[in-house]
């Protein structure tokens, strides 16, 4: 084997590695929530404007190179994704001193077997989140403490 071949082959072997050690941080960070990896920041873009927004990393499915967290269908994000389902997670971790920047293309599951099946499983705390009278991202004007 050549030099440059060897050279290659190394590069592309240290790639996998890589690869299979960032979805390992993925899939830990839907279970550790002091993880960096537990809720990275979500790029979408409308209109030639673009949106971040911090997400919780609820499942990774790494044989499909898929990442999964929840939107109240009422959001901006969910609307940003509708128009334009090119996404960028980024996620920095300042204890490992790495980041990492994931480009793909979102698919929104709404109203299937799935999703009623992720809602049944929510924590009652979560689904009233998720059924607050207020769209979230809307500007509230005061707070009512009662």
């Amino acid at each position: 084997m050549k030099k440059n071949e060897a050279i290659v082959k190394n590069l592309l072997h240290n790639l996998e590695i890589t690869e299979h050690l960032i979805w390992d941080l993925l899939s830990k960070g839907t279970i550790d929530k002091k993880s960096s990896f537990h809720s990275p920041t979500l790029g979408t873009s409308k209109n030639n404007k673009t949106y971040l927004r911090t997400i919780i990393l609820r499942k990774v499915k790494k044989d499909k190179r898929m990442m999964l967290f929840y939107s109240d269908n009422r959001s901006k994000k969910f609307s940003d994704i509708s128009d334009n389902n090119h996404v960028t997670v980024h996620i920095y971790d300042v204890k490992k001193n790495i980041q990492i920047q994931c480009y793909g293309k979102a698919l929104i599951k709404k109203n299937n077997k799935q999703t009623k099946i992720i809602w049944n499983n929510l924590s009652d705390h979560s689904k009233k989140i998720y059924m607050s009278a207020t769209a979230p991202g809307k500007k509230i004007n005061h707070m009512n403490n009662n």
